[in-house]
């Protein structure tokens, strides 16, 4: 079996992983992050590829962004509470059904909930491909 290191269009799945309200406070590049991500936002509309967005703790971290919703025309939000979206009751479910095995991840916060569920999907047997320039933390290291 040949494996591809390449994300298919009618395999893939584009996750937004908790670029909400609360984190612009603590992450420096998040303009680069967010423009970014909107580029991936509008590939993924033009290619038909389906859209998850994860919001961490929405009642302390706020909602998503309104420069990324404003890209969304169609998106599933995931509410969570875990750093691993992993672990939220039916979040694996809801990845399944979607039927693409490729997930193309953006988001905040690489070192704790970008990394996590990043884990997770791969041990739980997807093939994920995270955007270097597109992934941020509160600090350059991380």
């Amino acid at each position: 079996m040949r494996h591809s290191f390449v994300a298919e269009r009618e395999n893939s799945l584009l996750l937004i992983i908790d670029i909400q309200q609360a984190m612009l406070k603590v992450i420096g590049t998040w303009q680069a992050t967010i423009r970014r991500t909107n580029q991936l936002i509008q590939s993924a509309r033009l290619l038909g590829v389906p859209i998850l967005v994860t919001e961490h703790y929405k009642k302390g971290l706020g909602e998503t962004v309104a420069e990324v919703t404003g890209e969304l025309k169609e998106a599933t939000f995931y509410q969570k509470e875990y750093f691993s979206a992993c672990l939220e009751d039916d979040f694996i479910d809801t990845v399944r059904q979607s039927g693409r095995r490729q997930i193309v991840v953006t988001g905040m916060e690489t070192h704790v909930c970008v990394l996590q569920t990043v884990l997770d999907l791969i041990a739980s047997g997807f093939q994920l491909h995270v955007v270097k320039n597109a992934v941020a933390s509160r600090y350059k290291e991380d």
